[in-house]
């Protein structure tokens, strides 16, 4: 279930950073959002950002449900959650 969070999350953060530092944006919001600690919110945006280009983070973060998410991207997302010591 905490997974499904960080993915929603993820893509709600994503979305709404307009300018400014992203990455920081999106771990602030993982904090906030999903409960992770500053260490595990680091690592998971640390994780989106070496794994996935632009195009990919921008189509994560238009995805309104885990479904919208093409499989080995969402396979790969959740590598990056477990990865950080969930």
């Amino acid at each position: 279930m905490r997974r499904l969070v960080i993915v929603g999350t993820v893509g709600v953060v994503l979305a709404g950073c307009g300018g400014g530092d992203v990455r920081q944006e999106l771990v602030d919001g993982l904090q906030s959002d999903a409960g992770l600690t500053a260490d595990q919110a680091t690592c998971v945006a640390d994780g989106v950002y070496a794994s996935f280009d632009a195009e990919t983070i921008n189509r994560l973060a238009a995805a309104e449900t885990q479904g919208d998410i093409p499989a080995a991207e969402l396979e790969t997302f959740t590598s990056i959650v477990f990865g950080c010591s969930f």
